[in-house]
């Protein structure tokens, strides 16, 4: 407890894809416990079984939350610095998929909306300059 570790949120779209991959994955997010079914694949199963990956939409989810820190964050450098924390992923992926599960379709893809309704539901920009202000 003497000393201070930084804990880092997710700081790029490649970071974002590989927790999203999780929840396509029921070895890693398992939906109900031990249904061996995925998150992804439980709230959206007709898009899933035709090889739809929430982990597909983490370009997307990334530059919404980049646009969310635009409004907050002062300069560009701290906007290019940026580190989302789990609590506004989770928050962000929670909302979309309870939000659009009737939404389930074998053609179905999130769309760069749908992702800056989940980016302003999980209140990300509110936090910026409150819990979080990137050097």
């Amino acid at each position: 407890m003497s000393r201070f570790y930084a804990f880092d949120g997710i700081s790029s779209a490649t970071e974002l894809s590989e927790v999203m991959r999780c929840y396509d994955d029921p070895a890693e997010f398992e939906y109900p416990l031990k249904s061996e079914c995925s998150f992804s694949r439980f709230f959206f199963p007709q898009a899933y079984s035709q090889g739809w990956r929430l982990a597909s939409s983490a370009q997307d989810l990334w530059e919404c939350f980049r646009e969310e820190a635009r409004t907050r964050l002062s300069t560009s450098s701290q906007v290019q610095k940026l580190s989302v924390g789990m609590e506004w992923v989770a928050g962000a992926l929670q909302y979309v998929l309870t939000t659009y599960v009737d939404f389930d379709r074998v053609h179905f893809v999130f769309s760069r909306e749908h992702w800056r309704d989940a980016v302003r539901s999980c209140g990300f920009a509110d936090s910026l300059g409150l819990t979080y202000e990137p050097q």
